[in-house]
């Protein structure tokens, strides 16, 4: 993958945003699952639907910059769940939150990977994930967000996603 080259450099940048983070911050951490509907636009072929649920695992560096790790696995619409067809993705991102401890829109950026095994598509692609959301906290350590995933691929195609989920901090 031409991605391969500049991924050990972005994982060493996600590590050590890691290791930054101010320990004593409570809530430093969190943890995200998400239910979504995505699109799969090749650059050349027919788009399709597709069903994901994501997980994710992250943490605050400070108030206003985060880190997060995504996967990603789900289908095509067509089929239904449990069909044969397969489709995963991943990301590595840094964001910006801005808000208040109980709201805040965030956005980030970083690289992803996807790739789609599907009766109409079967393609593997990288690049630039970009993403923006909304996270709706209903106490101190939990909430609902809201979030938009965009990853292009210039040679192979645009993955994107919606998603509505649940965080947790802790």
């Amino acid at each position: 993958m031409k991605l391969a080259k500049k991924c050990p450099l972005f994982i060493m940048l996600l590590l050590s945003a890691m290791l930054w983070s101010n320990s004593s911050h409570a809530n430093n951490f969190y943890w995200e699952l998400n239910v979504g509907s995505g699109t799969f636009k090749p650059e050349v072929g027919t788009s399709e639907d597709i069903t994901v649920i994501s997980g994710s695992f992250g943490g605050f560096i400070t108030q206003l910059f985060s880190y997060e790790i995504q996967l990603a696995t789900g289908w095509e619409d067509q089929g239904g769940f449990g069909n044969s067809s397969q489709v995963t993705h991943g990301a590595g991102m840094v964001g910006l939150n801005i808000g208040s401890r109980d709201a805040h829109v965030f956005l980030m950026g970083g690289i992803g990977l996807f790739a789609i095994d599907t009766t109409i598509n079967n393609v593997d692609g990288d690049g630039l994930a970009i993403g923006f959301g909304v996270n709706l906290y209903a106490n101190d350590q939990s909430g609902l967000t809201f979030e938009v995933l965009n990853i292009n691929d210039t040679d192979n195609g645009e993955y994107g996603i919606l998603s509505l989920g649940y965080k947790k901090k802790f």
